[in-house]
């Protein structure tokens, strides 16, 4: 696309070039007048908005290379666009009141989530025993004689929790599940709950969220910034270029028109 832009800036300027040559040479005839204001006007507005596009990503002259200059300014300005329009607290609070959890409850009833839910039940039990097991054994020892039945009392009592456990954990989960399929009070009292969990969730995080934007986009280098700002808008920034040659062209008709009719 740029490519084929600046060709049209070269072609504009190589008609113009000759409409001026032609007109000069050949002031009676109105018509070539008005072609050589029109592309003389095209022309200009071609450089324009070429210099402009380029002197976002580039130093050309004073006020140019704005990406560069202002790039703490921008980042403090989206995060705080991001913040106080796209993702302020008010706006997420009010989606999450229209989400059916009820219907999320539905999609997740399924013998995979209840094993998923089962292995991570054990992973964190198996986890935590044995640092509640020390816990147990710290507060029972009375004296280092009792320490060693102390021990092995609390190994045992370990293992018999833990296989507890596992051997009814399937059982209370369906049991759970059923629940929730059947019992309307329970699914609303879930429904609710997990709202109110999400929006406590969104206060309490949402300026740490604001936060983890900033220092993304601050933690990138100003080459990779600008690449990414390039990459995003560049093919729209061609077409600004384009539009400004041809509304330059439409002005310029209309001046050559008003000249003669002035003239």
């Amino acid at each position: 696309m740029e490519k084929r832009v600046n060709l049209l800036l070269i072609a504009v300027l190589l008609v113009f070039a000759i409409t001026a040559y032609l007109s000069h040479m050949y002031p009676d005839l109105w018509w070539l007048f008005i072609l050589k204001t029109a592309f003389e006007a095209s022309a200009v507005g071609a450089i324009a908005d070429a210099y402009a596009v380029y002197g976002l990503f580039n130093k050309l002259g004073p006020h140019t290379d704005i990406l560069r200059r202002k790039r703490q300014e921008m980042s403090r300005k989206a995060t705080e666009f991001v913040g106080e329009f796209l993702l302020n607290k008010e706006y997420i609070t009010k989606e999450i009141e229209k989400i059916n959890f009820e219907f999320v409850i539905e999609q997740i009833d399924n013998p995979e989530t209840r094993k998923k839910i089962k292995e991570l039940i054990l992973n964190i039990i198996n986890r935590r025993k044995d640092e509640y097991g020390n816990t147990l054994l710290s507060s029972m020892s009375g004296s280092m004689t009792l320490n060693p039945l102390l021990k092995t009392m609390t190994e045992v009592i370990k293992e018999a929790i833990t296989q507890l456990i596992e051997n009814n954990l399937g059982g209370w989960i369906e049991e759970a599940f059923k629940k929730l399929r059947e019992d309307k009070n329970t699914k609303e009292k879930v429904d609710t709950l997990l709202k109110k969990y999400l929006t406590k969730l969104i206060e309490e995080k949402h300026s740490y969220l604001l936060e983890l934007i900033k220092n993304r986009i601050e933690s990138v280098s100003d080459d990779e910034f600008i690449s990414a700002v390039k990459k995003a808008s560049w093919e729209e920034l061609q077409w600004i270029r384009v539009n400004g040659t041809i509304l330059g062209f439409g002005i310029g008709l209309l001046l050559g028109v008003f000249q003669l009719l002035i003239a």
